[in-house]
């Protein structure tokens, strides 16, 4: 008798899982390709890239290239010591910092360089040089870890942090730091600096994303789930739980539920302003709006919506932090055209106007930047 119902289900589940194939195929994502769980800390939930990967990134909307350095970074080989002519800026962030979906060269952070330039008092040429450290699938707290192992042997003159909505659920599930009443406190081990594992992912290759990685570590097999890798009605089901998910961390500060994201989200920025402070670098926080903000007319301010999340951080930048609110500008550049339609991250003409805004207001958190020379 139980034969019966059960073949129904599977039944039912094969012609679902023909349906979603043949005509909403869904790639695995990126964190279950290029990505690998990293610094020790894969409990945890920390994430970082294959050293020395290379690989590309296809869907409908684009096809780009991308190439890791030696150090984790999608960037060119940076050495960790900072010459005197160098004006160095690390940049933070997730994806959207990253660049899912444009190329390295086109990404907020490079561009940064492209903007800024500046002489030093005696006439000799400062260069400004950028590191793009977004890593995809990344919160505040992500950030913070980073940057305490690894990102100050860059000797970082000034810090970018790109905020995304999704960073708040993120800060909370990845238990690198909570909370014991006001106090921040770290769950996560520090493992000195030499922080990234070498682990591949590897994924199969479909018409609509395909991406490829080699590596010059051993590679082992991706920790993602039997059904995930192999059926699509498992992939679709993952995401749009991962979306409903998601999409209660993106709620005002008046929601319940985000309450306490927002308040572990204030004190990762308190000890990520107080770091900055303690290695004199400045630190510009930039709140990235998603395209359904930047079409809100009733919503005025990113900083308002989030308000819980940066109550520690000054209204006004002023010397040595700030906070540059993206919403304006981007509505201003072009609005829900600065992003992909399906994909949703910030194409090329975001970046741009993105990287223009950012370079607007750095001078205001570190003066050696008031003589800088726009290109």
């Amino acid at each position: 008798m139980l034969l019966v119902p059960l073949g129904s289900i599977f039944a039912t589940l094969a012609v679902l899982e023909l349906g979603v194939r043949l005509l909403f195929p869904q790639p695995l994502h990126p964190t279950e390709s290029f990505l690998a769980d990293g610094w020790q800390t894969a409990r945890e939930g920390a994430m970082g890239h294959i050293p020395n990967a290379v690989g590309r990134v296809k869907r409908s909307e684009f096809d780009v290239a991308v190439k890791i350095n030696s150090l984790g970074l999608r960037e060119r080989e940076i050495p960790y010591q900072r010459t005197d002519e160098v004006y160095r800026i690390l940049v933070l962030g997730d994806s959207q910092t990253f660049g899912f979906g444009v190329e390295a060269e086109e990404t907020y952070a490079r561009l940064l360089e492209q903007r800024l330039s500046a002489h030093a008092p005696d006439g000799k040429r400062l260069r400004v040089q950028t590191l793009n450290a977004g890593v995809i699938g990344t919160g505040t707290a992500h950030q913070l870890y980073y940057l305490q192992e690894q990102g100050w042997r860059f000797q970082p003159d000034a810090v970018v942090a790109g905020f995304f909505f999704n960073d708040l659920i993120e800060n909370t599930q990845c238990r690198l730091f909570g909370l014991q009443g006001d106090q921040l406190i770290q769950t996560a081990r520090a493992t000195g600096g030499q922080a990234l594992i070498h682990e591949a992912y590897h994924r199969e290759r479909s018409h609509e994303d395909v991406q490829s990685v080699t590596a010059p570590a051993p590679i082992r097999p991706a920790r993602v789930s039997w059904l995930v890798r192999r059926f699509h009605l498992a992939r679709l089901l993952r995401d749009r739980l991962s979306s409903l998910i998601q999409s209660r961390a993106g709620k005002s500060s008046a929601d319940p539920v985000t309450r306490p994201a927002m308040k572990l989200t204030l004190k990762l920025y308190e000890e990520l302003a107080r770091q900055c402070k303690e290695h004199h670098a400045a630190l510009l926080v930039a709140l990235i709006p998603r395209p359904e903000q930047c079409a809100d007319p009733g919503l005025k301010s990113l900083r308002e919506d989030y308000r819980a999340a940066f109550a520690a951080l000054p209204e006004q930048p002023t010397r040595g932090v700030g906070v540059v609110d993206l919403l304006q500008p981007l509505r201003a550049g072009g609005g829900n055209s600065l992003f992909f339609p399906i994909d949703r991250h910030l194409n090329a003409r975001g970046h741009r106007a993105t990287a223009a805004a950012i370079a607007e207001a750095l001078p205001a958190v570190d003066p050696r930047l008031t003589t800088l020379e726009r290109r």
